[in-house]
């Protein structure tokens, strides 16, 4: 599969990942990473389970005798402590720390993981397949993080922006704009919400 989409997009200035749900065992990991390095892949996200750090550095040694290497980076919403985080980096297993905000308890813990990624000079990849209020939060957390680079969006689009009326699109480029509205910067349909509500949780004082 992974041949077959690189062939048929060759030169046409698009990077490639593959994210495999912590699928495999580090000998089919190995072989596939092989693989993607010799397809010019930029990341292959979670071969391996996120806690085996002994596997991802062993990843990472083989690629280093490659002409072109693929970053090994975990998935993002398992190791969601920062001093787990840091024990991962320190094990040299991955190239780029994963994270995400709805994972790793707010915008303020993933300031934090991204602050310690820049650091040790990684990239900070935030997770952010998920509903359009996730999407603005990981979105404006990479706008404020030096290191990130890719904004995630899941396709097809429409299921994932239930209840948005301005919900974030790349444009036709293939860039993501933060939405200039105060705080998340959506504007929710409260009537469309609650007429899908079954149960309302009020907190008082």
């Amino acid at each position: 599969m992974c041949r077959t989409v690189a062939e048929a997009f060759e030169g046409q200035g698009l990077e490639f990942m593959l994210d495999v749900e912590q699928r495999y065992d580090r000998t089919q990991a190995q072989r596939v990473s092989a693989g993607l390095s010799e397809l010019g892949f930029l990341w292959f996200e979670a071969p391996l389970l996120d806690y085996d750090f002994d596997g991802y550095a062993e990843l990472r040694r083989d690629q280093r005798s490659r002409r072109h290497r693929v970053d090994m980076i975990p998935a993002g919403n398992w190791i969601i402590d920062r001093h787990d985080v840091a024990r991962g980096i320190a094990a040299g297993a991955w190239d780029r720390v994963r994270t995400d905000v709805m994972s790793c308890g707010g915008i303020t813990p993933a300031r934090d993981i991204a602050a310690l990624a820049a650091t040790h000079a990684m990239p900070i990849e935030l997770q952010c397949w998920g509903y359009s209020t996730s999407q603005a939060a990981n979105l404006h957390m990479m706008l404020a993080a030096p290191t990130a680079t890719y904004f995630e969006q899941p396709v097809p689009y429409a299921p994932f922006e239930y209840g948005t009326l301005n919900p974030i699109r790349t444009d036709s480029a293939g860039l993501a704009h933060a939405p200039k509205a105060p705080g998340l910067g959506l504007d929710l349909d409260w009537p469309t919400i609650e007429a899908a509500t079954s149960v309302v949780f009020e907190i008082k004082p």
